[in-house]
């Protein structure tokens, strides 16, 4: 489910999270900071993950060269290395 992948990347970029409080279970952010490089790095784990998604939905060479040239493009924009 999509929900759990975004909770998995905030997780993953950094986000200070409430603690398992009785009225809430654990997975909210704690909005509370500043979180600019936290942000940044759950941005391009998004837009590495639709990259990724790219990849593994092609079938074809033409359909794989599409890709690349997509992927390429999105990196390019989206200043992924």
């Amino acid at each position: 489910m999509m929900k759990d992948v975004f909770k998995k990347y905030v997780k993953e970029s950094g986000f200070s999270l409430w603690e398992n409080e009785a009225w809430n279970p654990g997975d909210m952010v704690d909005w509370s900071s500043r979180y600019d490089d936290e942000l940044l790095t759950f941005y391009y784990l998004i837009v590495k993950e639709c990259l990724a998604e790219c990849y593994t939905k092609s079938s074809s060479d033409v359909a794989e060269l599409a890709v690349q040239q997509v992927y390429e493009r999105i990196k390019k924009k989206f200043e992924l290395k």
